[in-house]
Protein backbone atom coordinates (compact mmCIF):
# COMPACT_ATOMS: atom_id res chain seq x y z
CA UNK A 1 0.00 0.00 0.00
CA UNK A 2 1.24 3.46 -0.87
CA UNK A 3 1.19 5.40 2.40
CA UNK A 4 1.18 8.68 0.50
CA UNK A 5 -2.36 7.93 -0.64
CA UNK A 6 -3.77 7.48 2.87
CA UNK A 7 -5.54 10.66 3.97
CA UNK A 8 -7.66 11.57 6.96
CA UNK A 9 -10.82 12.58 5.07
CA UNK A 10 -12.58 13.59 8.31
CA UNK A 11 -10.00 16.17 9.44
CA UNK A 12 -11.47 19.27 11.07
CA UNK A 13 -10.98 22.51 9.16
CA UNK A 14 -11.98 25.79 10.74
CA UNK A 15 -10.58 29.26 11.10
CA UNK A 16 -11.04 29.44 14.86
CA UNK A 17 -12.99 31.90 16.99
CA UNK A 18 -11.50 34.93 18.67
CA UNK A 19 -12.39 35.73 22.26
CA UNK A 20 -14.05 38.98 21.18
CA UNK A 21 -16.43 37.00 18.93
CA UNK A 22 -17.62 34.98 21.91
CA UNK A 23 -18.76 38.00 23.94
CA UNK A 24 -22.57 38.03 24.34
CA UNK A 25 -24.18 40.94 22.51
CA UNK A 26 -26.56 41.42 25.43
CA UNK A 27 -23.66 42.57 27.63
CA UNK A 28 -22.75 45.40 25.28
CA UNK A 29 -24.03 48.75 26.60
CA UNK A 30 -25.32 49.75 23.15
CA UNK A 31 -27.16 46.48 22.54
CA UNK A 32 -30.45 48.15 23.46
CA UNK A 33 -31.18 51.75 24.41
CA UNK A 34 -33.88 53.01 26.72
CA UNK A 35 -34.89 55.65 24.15
CA UNK A 36 -33.81 54.92 20.58
CA UNK A 37 -35.82 57.71 18.97
CA UNK A 38 -34.01 60.39 16.96
CA UNK A 39 -34.96 63.81 15.64
CA UNK A 40 -36.86 62.32 12.70
CA UNK A 41 -38.96 60.11 14.97
CA UNK A 42 -39.90 63.04 17.20
CA UNK A 43 -40.83 65.30 14.27
CA UNK A 44 -43.05 62.55 12.81
CA UNK A 45 -44.62 62.05 16.24
CA UNK A 46 -45.44 65.75 16.52
CA UNK A 47 -46.98 65.77 13.06
CA UNK A 48 -49.17 62.78 13.89
CA UNK A 49 -50.12 64.13 17.31
CA UNK A 50 -51.18 67.48 15.81
CA UNK A 51 -54.41 65.99 14.48
CA UNK A 52 -55.55 65.34 18.06
CA UNK A 53 -55.04 68.95 19.18
CA UNK A 54 -57.97 71.24 18.46
CA UNK A 55 -57.34 74.76 17.23
CA UNK A 56 -59.36 77.52 18.86
CA UNK A 57 -59.91 80.83 17.06
CA UNK A 58 -60.18 84.31 18.58
CA UNK A 59 -63.76 83.66 19.66
CA UNK A 60 -62.68 80.54 21.53
CA UNK A 61 -64.39 78.17 19.08
CA UNK A 62 -62.76 74.97 17.85
CA UNK A 63 -61.99 75.28 14.13
CA UNK A 64 -59.95 72.30 12.99
CA UNK A 65 -56.74 70.97 14.50
CA UNK A 66 -53.03 71.74 14.51
CA UNK A 67 -52.24 69.74 11.37
CA UNK A 68 -51.62 72.84 9.19
CA UNK A 69 -48.82 73.86 11.56
CA UNK A 70 -47.02 70.61 10.71
CA UNK A 71 -47.66 70.26 6.99
CA UNK A 72 -45.49 72.71 5.06
CA UNK A 73 -42.03 72.70 6.61
CA UNK A 74 -39.63 70.61 4.44
CA UNK A 75 -38.19 69.13 7.63
CA UNK A 76 -41.53 67.34 8.12
CA UNK A 77 -41.17 65.68 4.70
CA UNK A 78 -37.55 64.70 5.27
CA UNK A 79 -38.33 63.43 8.77
CA UNK A 80 -41.06 61.18 7.41
CA UNK A 81 -38.64 59.73 4.85
CA UNK A 82 -35.82 59.44 7.39
CA UNK A 83 -38.05 57.74 9.98
CA UNK A 84 -39.37 55.26 7.40
CA UNK A 85 -38.33 51.70 8.14
CA UNK A 86 -37.32 50.45 4.70
CA UNK A 87 -36.30 47.14 6.26
CA UNK A 88 -39.87 46.74 7.57
CA UNK A 89 -41.18 47.11 4.02
CA UNK A 90 -38.66 44.51 2.87
CA UNK A 91 -39.67 42.08 5.63
CA UNK A 92 -43.40 42.54 5.09
CA UNK A 93 -43.18 42.06 1.32
CA UNK A 94 -40.90 39.08 1.94
CA UNK A 95 -43.79 37.53 3.88
CA UNK A 96 -45.91 37.93 0.75
CA UNK A 97 -43.35 36.05 -1.34
CA UNK A 98 -43.16 33.33 1.31
CA UNK A 99 -46.94 32.85 1.32
CA UNK A 100 -46.99 32.73 -2.47
CA UNK A 101 -44.33 30.01 -2.56
CA UNK A 102 -45.50 27.76 0.29
CA UNK A 103 -46.42 24.31 -1.01
CA UNK A 104 -49.33 24.12 1.42
CA UNK A 105 -50.86 27.23 -0.18
CA UNK A 106 -50.77 26.12 -3.80
CA UNK A 107 -54.26 24.62 -3.61
CA UNK A 108 -55.70 27.80 -2.06
CA UNK A 109 -56.15 30.10 -5.05
CA UNK A 110 -57.99 32.89 -3.17
CA UNK A 111 -55.12 33.17 -0.68
CA UNK A 112 -52.53 33.30 -3.46
CA UNK A 113 -54.50 35.89 -5.42
CA UNK A 114 -54.98 38.13 -2.38
CA UNK A 115 -51.26 38.14 -1.56
CA UNK A 116 -50.31 38.65 -5.21
CA UNK A 117 -52.69 41.59 -5.40
CA UNK A 118 -51.26 42.98 -2.15
CA UNK A 119 -47.78 42.92 -3.66
CA UNK A 120 -48.88 45.01 -6.64
CA UNK A 121 -50.74 47.46 -4.37
CA UNK A 122 -47.79 47.84 -1.97
CA UNK A 123 -45.37 48.84 -4.73
CA UNK A 124 -47.91 51.25 -6.27
CA UNK A 125 -48.52 52.89 -2.88
CA UNK A 126 -44.79 53.23 -2.30
CA UNK A 127 -44.37 54.85 -5.71
CA UNK A 128 -47.10 57.39 -4.98
CA UNK A 129 -45.81 58.20 -1.50
CA UNK A 130 -42.29 58.77 -2.81
CA UNK A 131 -43.60 61.04 -5.57
CA UNK A 132 -45.75 62.99 -3.09
CA UNK A 133 -42.86 63.52 -0.68
CA UNK A 134 -40.49 64.62 -3.44
CA UNK A 135 -43.04 67.14 -4.72
CA UNK A 136 -43.30 68.75 -1.25
CA UNK A 137 -39.57 69.46 -1.04
CA UNK A 138 -38.25 72.93 -2.04
CA UNK A 139 -36.39 73.15 -5.32
CA UNK A 140 -33.23 74.47 -3.66
CA UNK A 141 -32.61 71.29 -1.66
CA UNK A 142 -30.02 68.98 -3.24
CA UNK A 143 -31.85 65.89 -2.06
CA UNK A 144 -34.81 66.73 -4.28
CA UNK A 145 -32.61 66.58 -7.38
CA UNK A 146 -31.07 63.33 -6.20
CA UNK A 147 -34.44 61.67 -5.55
CA UNK A 148 -35.86 62.83 -8.87
CA UNK A 149 -32.86 61.34 -10.68
CA UNK A 150 -33.43 58.02 -8.95
CA UNK A 151 -37.08 58.06 -9.99
CA UNK A 152 -36.29 58.83 -13.63
CA UNK A 153 -33.41 56.35 -13.85
CA UNK A 154 -34.59 53.40 -11.74
CA UNK A 155 -38.22 53.62 -10.68
CA UNK A 156 -40.06 55.03 -13.70
CA UNK A 157 -39.19 52.14 -16.08
CA UNK A 158 -39.85 49.58 -13.33
CA UNK A 159 -43.22 51.12 -12.43
CA UNK A 160 -44.30 51.23 -16.07
CA UNK A 161 -43.65 47.47 -16.31
CA UNK A 162 -45.37 46.95 -12.96
CA UNK A 163 -48.56 48.57 -14.28
CA UNK A 164 -48.39 46.52 -17.49
CA UNK A 165 -48.03 43.26 -15.55
CA UNK A 166 -50.92 44.26 -13.30
CA UNK A 167 -53.13 44.86 -16.33
CA UNK A 168 -52.43 41.36 -17.63
CA UNK A 169 -52.81 39.74 -14.21
CA UNK A 170 -56.20 41.44 -13.87
CA UNK A 171 -57.49 40.32 -17.29
CA UNK A 172 -60.52 38.08 -17.56
CA UNK A 173 -59.24 35.15 -19.58
CA UNK A 174 -59.25 31.85 -17.61
CA UNK A 175 -57.30 31.08 -15.42
CA UNK A 176 -57.14 34.84 -15.00
CA UNK A 177 -57.63 37.12 -13.16
CA UNK A 178 -54.75 36.34 -10.83
CA UNK A 179 -55.73 39.07 -8.38
CA UNK A 180 -58.27 39.24 -5.54
CA UNK A 181 -58.89 42.55 -3.78
CA UNK A 182 -60.04 40.85 -0.57
CA UNK A 183 -57.88 40.82 2.56
CA UNK A 184 -59.46 38.19 4.82
CA UNK A 185 -56.82 35.60 3.89
CA UNK A 186 -53.81 37.89 4.19
CA UNK A 187 -51.17 37.36 6.86
CA UNK A 188 -51.91 39.79 9.71
CA UNK A 189 -48.71 41.77 9.32
CA UNK A 190 -49.27 42.06 5.56
CA UNK A 191 -52.87 43.20 6.12
CA UNK A 192 -51.70 45.94 8.52
CA UNK A 193 -48.89 47.24 6.28
CA UNK A 194 -48.36 51.00 6.16
CA UNK A 195 -45.95 52.85 3.91
CA UNK A 196 -44.57 56.19 5.08
CA UNK A 197 -47.38 56.34 7.59
CA UNK A 198 -50.17 55.71 5.09
CA UNK A 199 -52.35 52.67 4.45
CA UNK A 200 -51.90 50.69 1.25
CA UNK A 201 -54.21 51.66 -1.61
CA UNK A 202 -55.21 49.56 -4.65
CA UNK A 203 -53.00 50.03 -7.68
CA UNK A 204 -56.00 50.91 -9.88
CA UNK A 205 -56.95 53.78 -7.56
CA UNK A 206 -53.36 55.00 -7.22
CA UNK A 207 -52.72 55.37 -10.96
CA UNK A 208 -56.20 56.71 -11.81
CA UNK A 209 -56.88 59.05 -8.88
CA UNK A 210 -53.48 60.60 -8.29
CA UNK A 211 -51.40 62.53 -10.78
CA UNK A 212 -47.77 61.53 -10.75
CA UNK A 213 -45.05 63.99 -11.75
CA UNK A 214 -43.53 63.90 -15.22
CA UNK A 215 -40.48 62.12 -13.79
CA UNK A 216 -42.51 58.90 -13.94
CA UNK A 217 -43.44 59.28 -17.62
CA UNK A 218 -41.10 57.23 -19.82
CA UNK A 219 -42.53 57.69 -23.33
CA UNK A 220 -42.85 61.45 -23.71
CA UNK A 221 -46.60 61.56 -23.06
CA UNK A 222 -47.92 65.06 -22.27
CA UNK A 223 -49.43 64.07 -18.91
CA UNK A 224 -49.85 61.18 -16.49
CA UNK A 225 -53.35 60.10 -17.56
CA UNK A 226 -52.25 59.86 -21.20
CA UNK A 227 -49.21 57.86 -20.20
CA UNK A 228 -51.26 55.37 -18.16
CA UNK A 229 -53.83 55.01 -20.93
CA UNK A 230 -51.08 54.05 -23.36
CA UNK A 231 -49.71 51.18 -21.27
CA UNK A 232 -50.67 47.77 -22.69
CA UNK A 233 -50.98 44.55 -20.73
CA UNK A 234 -47.71 42.58 -20.67
CA UNK A 235 -47.89 38.76 -20.32
CA UNK A 236 -44.12 38.20 -20.60
CA UNK A 237 -43.46 37.28 -16.94
CA UNK A 238 -46.39 34.92 -16.36
CA UNK A 239 -45.46 31.89 -18.45
CA UNK A 240 -47.49 30.19 -21.15
CA UNK A 241 -49.14 26.77 -21.63
CA UNK A 242 -48.23 23.95 -21.60
CA UNK A 243 -45.52 25.04 -19.14
CA UNK A 244 -48.07 26.83 -16.96
CA UNK A 245 -51.80 26.11 -17.00
CA UNK A 246 -53.33 27.31 -13.72
CA UNK A 247 -53.42 30.43 -11.56
CA UNK A 248 -50.89 29.21 -8.94
CA UNK A 249 -48.54 28.28 -11.74
CA UNK A 250 -48.76 31.69 -13.40
CA UNK A 251 -48.30 33.50 -10.07
CA UNK A 252 -45.25 31.48 -9.06
CA UNK A 253 -43.77 31.80 -12.54
CA UNK A 254 -44.08 35.59 -12.26
CA UNK A 255 -42.59 36.02 -8.78
CA UNK A 256 -39.56 33.96 -9.87
CA UNK A 257 -39.09 35.79 -13.16
CA UNK A 258 -35.94 37.90 -13.33
CA UNK A 259 -37.70 40.95 -14.80
CA UNK A 260 -40.38 40.87 -12.09
CA UNK A 261 -37.99 40.48 -9.16
CA UNK A 262 -35.58 43.03 -10.62
CA UNK A 263 -38.33 45.66 -10.86
CA UNK A 264 -39.34 44.93 -7.27
CA UNK A 265 -35.72 45.16 -6.09
CA UNK A 266 -35.41 48.59 -7.69
CA UNK A 267 -38.12 49.90 -5.37
CA UNK A 268 -36.48 48.30 -2.33
CA UNK A 269 -33.10 49.84 -3.13
CA UNK A 270 -34.42 53.32 -3.88
CA UNK A 271 -36.63 53.28 -0.77
CA UNK A 272 -33.66 52.39 1.44
CA UNK A 273 -31.40 54.93 -0.25
CA UNK A 274 -34.05 57.66 0.02
CA UNK A 275 -34.34 57.05 3.75
CA UNK A 276 -30.57 57.27 4.19
CA UNK A 277 -30.25 60.46 2.15
CA UNK A 278 -33.19 62.02 3.99
CA UNK A 279 -31.48 61.38 7.33
CA UNK A 280 -28.38 63.29 6.21
CA UNK A 281 -30.41 66.08 4.62
CA UNK A 282 -32.58 66.43 7.71
CA UNK A 283 -29.57 66.93 9.98
CA UNK A 284 -28.33 69.72 7.71
CA UNK A 285 -31.77 71.30 7.47
CA UNK A 286 -32.32 71.34 11.22
CA UNK A 287 -28.97 72.96 11.92
CA UNK A 288 -28.29 75.21 8.91
CA UNK A 289 -31.66 76.23 7.44
CA UNK A 290 -32.85 79.64 8.65
CA UNK A 291 -36.44 79.61 7.38
CA UNK A 292 -38.11 77.53 10.10
CA UNK A 293 -41.41 78.87 11.43
CA UNK A 294 -41.30 80.15 15.04
CA UNK A 295 -43.30 77.23 16.46
CA UNK A 296 -41.12 74.72 14.63
CA UNK A 297 -37.91 76.45 15.74
CA UNK A 298 -39.18 76.31 19.33
CA UNK A 299 -39.87 72.60 18.99
CA UNK A 300 -36.37 72.01 17.56
CA UNK A 301 -34.89 73.85 20.53
CA UNK A 302 -36.78 71.52 22.84
CA UNK A 303 -35.52 68.47 20.93
CA UNK A 304 -31.92 69.63 21.18
CA UNK A 305 -32.25 70.13 24.94
CA UNK A 306 -34.08 66.86 25.30
CA UNK A 307 -31.28 65.08 23.43
CA UNK A 308 -28.96 65.67 26.38
CA UNK A 309 -31.41 64.00 28.75
CA UNK A 310 -31.96 61.17 26.27
CA UNK A 311 -28.23 60.55 25.94
CA UNK A 312 -27.88 60.36 29.72
CA UNK A 313 -30.92 58.09 29.99
CA UNK A 314 -29.36 55.75 27.44
CA UNK A 315 -26.39 55.22 29.74
CA UNK A 316 -28.69 53.33 32.10
CA UNK A 317 -27.85 49.92 30.61
CA UNK A 318 -24.11 50.53 31.00
CA UNK A 319 -24.52 51.87 34.55
CA UNK A 320 -26.74 48.90 35.43
CA UNK A 321 -24.15 46.41 34.14
CA UNK A 322 -21.37 48.14 36.05
CA UNK A 323 -23.45 48.21 39.24
CA UNK A 324 -24.26 44.51 38.93
CA UNK A 325 -20.72 43.33 38.24
CA UNK A 326 -18.87 45.78 40.48
CA UNK A 327 -21.21 46.40 43.40
CA UNK A 328 -23.27 43.18 43.57
CA UNK A 329 -20.82 40.54 42.35
CA UNK A 330 -17.75 42.53 43.53
CA UNK A 331 -15.80 41.65 40.39
CA UNK A 332 -12.62 43.61 39.75
CA UNK A 333 -11.38 44.54 36.33
CA UNK A 334 -7.98 43.18 35.37
CA UNK A 335 -5.20 45.70 34.97
CA UNK A 336 -3.98 46.70 31.52
CA UNK A 337 -1.78 44.13 29.79
CA UNK A 338 0.62 45.28 27.08
CA UNK A 339 0.00 43.82 23.66
CA UNK A 340 2.35 41.21 22.27
CA UNK A 341 3.28 40.53 18.68
CA UNK A 342 5.47 38.19 16.70
CA UNK A 343 7.77 40.12 14.38
CA UNK A 344 9.48 39.00 11.19
CA UNK A 345 12.81 40.62 10.31
CA UNK A 346 14.31 40.81 6.84
CA UNK A 347 17.93 41.89 6.53
CA UNK A 348 19.27 44.13 3.82
CA UNK A 349 21.15 42.35 1.07
CA UNK A 350 24.56 43.55 2.26
CA UNK A 351 23.95 42.53 5.91
CA UNK A 352 24.47 38.90 7.00
CA UNK A 353 23.40 39.31 10.64
CA UNK A 354 22.59 42.01 13.18
CA UNK A 355 22.38 42.05 16.97
CA UNK A 356 19.17 43.61 18.27
CA UNK A 357 19.34 44.25 22.00
CA UNK A 358 16.54 43.64 24.46
CA UNK A 359 14.34 46.73 24.71
CA UNK A 360 14.86 47.79 21.10
CA UNK A 361 11.84 49.86 20.05
CA UNK A 362 9.87 48.87 16.96
CA UNK A 363 7.28 51.12 15.32
CA UNK A 364 3.92 49.50 14.58
CA UNK A 365 1.93 52.27 12.91
CA UNK A 366 -1.02 53.99 14.58
CA UNK A 367 -3.99 52.74 16.57
CA UNK A 368 -7.67 53.51 16.03
CA UNK A 369 -7.23 56.89 17.79
CA UNK A 370 -4.34 57.90 15.58
CA UNK A 371 -1.68 57.42 18.28
CA UNK A 372 1.70 55.89 17.49
CA UNK A 373 2.10 52.24 18.57
CA UNK A 374 5.49 50.87 19.66
CA UNK A 375 6.72 47.42 20.67
CA UNK A 376 9.95 46.52 22.50
CA UNK A 377 11.98 43.34 22.16
CA UNK A 378 11.76 41.11 25.22
CA UNK A 379 15.14 39.45 24.54
CA UNK A 380 18.31 39.94 22.56
CA UNK A 381 17.83 38.71 19.03
CA UNK A 382 20.15 38.14 16.09
CA UNK A 383 18.34 37.93 12.75
CA UNK A 384 20.26 36.29 9.92
CA UNK A 385 19.76 35.05 6.37
CA UNK A 386 18.02 31.82 7.44
CA UNK A 387 14.50 31.36 6.09
CA UNK A 388 11.67 28.88 6.61
CA UNK A 389 11.57 27.01 3.33
CA UNK A 390 9.08 24.26 4.14
CA UNK A 391 6.47 23.56 6.81
CA UNK A 392 5.71 19.91 7.48
CA UNK A 393 3.83 18.11 10.22
CA UNK A 394 3.15 14.58 11.43
CA UNK A 395 0.20 13.19 13.43
CA UNK A 396 -0.23 9.81 15.09
CA UNK A 397 -3.83 8.60 15.34
CA UNK A 398 -4.88 7.54 18.88
CA UNK A 399 -5.33 3.97 20.06
CA UNK A 400 -8.92 4.74 21.04
CA UNK A 401 -10.54 6.99 18.39
CA UNK A 402 -13.81 7.02 20.38
CA UNK A 403 -12.21 9.44 22.87
CA UNK A 404 -12.13 12.06 20.13
CA UNK A 405 -15.60 11.37 18.78
CA UNK A 406 -17.44 14.48 19.96
CA UNK A 407 -20.10 14.43 17.23
CA UNK A 408 -21.64 11.15 16.15
CA UNK A 409 -22.52 12.59 12.74
CA UNK A 410 -18.98 13.73 11.92
CA UNK A 411 -16.36 11.02 12.59
CA UNK A 412 -12.85 12.17 13.38
CA UNK A 413 -11.03 8.88 12.80
CA UNK A 414 -11.88 5.59 11.14
CA UNK A 415 -11.20 2.24 12.79
CA UNK A 416 -8.40 1.59 10.28
CA UNK A 417 -6.65 4.76 11.46
CA UNK A 418 -5.63 3.27 14.86
CA UNK A 419 -1.85 3.68 15.34
CA UNK A 420 -1.55 5.14 11.86
CA UNK A 421 0.68 8.14 11.16
CA UNK A 422 -0.48 11.03 9.00
CA UNK A 423 2.09 13.30 7.41
CA UNK A 424 1.51 16.69 5.86
CA UNK A 425 4.34 17.53 3.41
CA UNK A 426 2.94 21.05 3.03
CA UNK A 427 1.47 21.95 6.41
CA UNK A 428 0.51 25.48 5.40
CA UNK A 429 -1.96 24.38 2.72
CA UNK A 430 -5.62 23.39 2.70
CA UNK A 431 -5.05 19.66 2.15
CA UNK A 432 -1.59 19.27 3.71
Amino acid sequence: MNCNEIRNEFRILHSGTAQGERAPFGLHPDYVKVDERNYADWVVFARSYAQFLQYYNLTDNATGDWTPFWSFNPAIVLANLAAARANWFREETRLIFIELQKLDNQANEPLLKQHFNRLFDAVATLAWQLDRHIALLPEDLNIKTSLRNQVRTNLAPAFRNWIAWHLHANSGVVPYPLLDAGDNLLVQRVRDMRILGEAIEPLDIVISTYTFSNDWITDGSPDWSTFVAGIAADPSVFGTPPLVNDAPGHINFAIRHFFFTNAFEQFLKVFAKSSQEATTALDLLLSQWNLHEPHFALYLSFLRLFAHERDYLNTLTDRHLRFYYNRVLHLKENGPVPAQAFVTFELAKHVDSKLLLKGTTLKAGKDALGKEVFFRLTDDFVPNKAKVVELKSILKAPLNPALYQFNSDVPIYKTDDINRYFAAPIANSADG
